[in-house]
């Protein structure tokens, strides 16, 4: 009965899969089946609690980030911002446009792009489905827990097994959660390479005015509480080096969903701060369809 166990933990993926591959709008379903299950079993695992602690930490924060937790409204204050609003080499029309679009495609990295049928599709494919960064974010710490899972129930009941019974299950365990992280890995880095292109407009932009948007970036971070922002340290990052950061930084789907939330939420904070830079891109809209009169 014991060995089941196992093999009943295993099996979850199968279950839990059809729910995180389903093209169900993820804003509209804020906890997953498998979350559920998990807050549940936490206190029932006798091993490795700081690695079940961290999963645990990892999944509520991106199921809060699923039902875009942090909805305030903020303000940017500091005196950097005059410097740049509404200046040619600063937050002009232009580079205000920039914003906007660059904000549109890193919540569609987020969350998906929106679909005609008011459903969200996921931009990253993994065994022929879509995933947005959030649902992959779901499928690595469930791959965690079931990896940690397993191990428990195997070192729990070992003097079930023989010898080598024992060591070949481990092995098994290993070799389908090495499996697992090298297929996430390899949609990671390829997920990295495309939010460079999609954002590479807007960095450019900022050359100049780099130690001016950093501040921006602090005032932002601070204000929502984000001390440990990756995008402090991207806004940091010497000229034409901010790639490197992502690189580096971002190993995980939790430290990418992270990382685009914030810079989402700090584009958003700018945009609403820049009176100037939003006030010439209305009149070039304005402008635009004047001319196509």
């Amino acid at each position: 009965m014991k060995k089941q166990i196992i093999v009943l933990a295993c099996s979850l993926v199968l279950i839990n899969s059809n729910f995180l591959r389903s093209n169900v709008p993820e804003r509209k379903n804020l906890t997953s089946c498998f979350a559920d299950v998990v807050i549940g079993d936490f206190a029932t695992l006798e091993h490795f609690g700081v690695e079940f602690d961290q999963i645990k930490r990892s999944m509520e924060y991106v199921e809060w980030v699923a039902r875009d937790g942090d909805k305030r409204v903020i303000k940017l204050e500091t005196p950097m911002l005059a410097l740049i609003d509404g200046k040619s080499f600063g937050i002009n029309g232009v580079v205000f446009g920039l914003v906007l679009q660059v904000r549109k495609e890193v919540r569609g990295i987020l969350y998906g792009q929106s679909m005609a049928n008011g459903e969200r599709q996921g931009l990253y494919v993994l065994d022929g489905k879509h995933y947005s960064v959030i649902s992959l974010a779901r499928l690595e710490y469930q791959y965690d827990f079931e990896y940690y899972f397993a191990k428990n129930e195997l070192i729990k009941n070992r003097s079930d097994y023989g010898e080598a019974d024992w060591q070949a299950q481990m092995e098994n365990v290993e070799t389908l959660y090495k499996t697992r992280k090298a297929a996430l890995k390899k949609v990671l880095e390829k997920a990295k390479d495309e939010f460079l292109k999609i954002t590479n407009s807007y960095v450019e932009s900022a050359r100049g005015v780099k130690e001016q948007t950093y501040y921006l970036i602090k005032e932002s971070c601070d204000k929502r509480g984000r001390d440990d922002c990756i995008i402090l340290q991207w806004g940091e990052a010497e000229e034409g080096k901010e790639g490197e950061i992502l690189k580096n930084q971002v190993v995980t789907f939790k430290h990418f969903t992270q990382f685009c939330y914030d810079l989402a939420n700090f584009l958003e904070d700018m945009a609403r701060s820049c009176k100037e830079g939003q006030k010439q891109f209305r009149q070039m809209i304005s402008a635009a369809k004047k001319r196509k009169k």
